[in-house]
């Protein structure tokens, strides 16, 4: 399982332009299994209880829309930064927090965070 998520993201560029249409292991209704071992990170992101990864979209009382990840161990900063890399645009502000251990980035940006953290093997 995890050869077949390193062999795609190592011949893949990383950007929201160039994410593949599917993820390996992925079943038809688009989730895909936790897996088997760790990938190496500096950063982990644990699943939720349903298996999904908690990444969300959001809306705050101002009616901003904003994508939030939680659940992060680690070094919270090398994700923000590696999401930030990923997302490629300097208009999108992801800021992280320690305090909550969540990082938010404006608009609604979770299809793409969540299949981005699946190929990184999360």
């Amino acid at each position: 399982h995890i050869e077949g998520l390193k062999a795609v993201v190592s011949t893949q560029s990383t950007g929201v332009s160039t994410l593949p249409r599917s993820v390996p292991n992925a079943l038809p209704s688009g989730w895909v299994p936790p897996p088997t071992s760790l990938p190496d990170l500096p950063y982990f992101v644990w699943r939720n209880l349903d298996q999904t990864l908690p990444v969300e979209h959001k809306e705050s009382s101002e009616f901003n829309r904003y994508t939030q990840i939680s659940k992060i161990e680690g070094d919270i900063e090398a994700l923000r930064s590696d999401v930030e890399k990923f997302l490629d645009d300097d208009t999108i502000p992801v800021v992280a927090s320690d305090i909550t251990g969540t990082i938010t980035c404006l608009g609604w940006r979770a299809f793409e965070i969540k299949r981005w953290l699946q190929l990184q093997g999360f």
